[in-house]
């Protein structure tokens, strides 16, 4: 595998969870769900800062 293909499975690897995360949070109305260990803003915080 090279490099551009390792860069394009870590990018899938950080997008679907964020796009189950949203449609999730979008069908609920906005209200800040609790998954599994933590609430969706708590999520989306640390999926974007690591």
């Amino acid at each position: 595998m090279n490099q551009g293909n390792i860069h394009s499975e870590n990018i899938k690897n950080w997008v679907r969870p964020l796009q189950r995360a949203l449609t999730l949070e979008t069908e609920f109305g906005f209200i800040n769900i609790l998954g599994k260990e933590k609430y969706f803003n708590e999520f989306l915080n640390e999926s974007f800062i690591i």
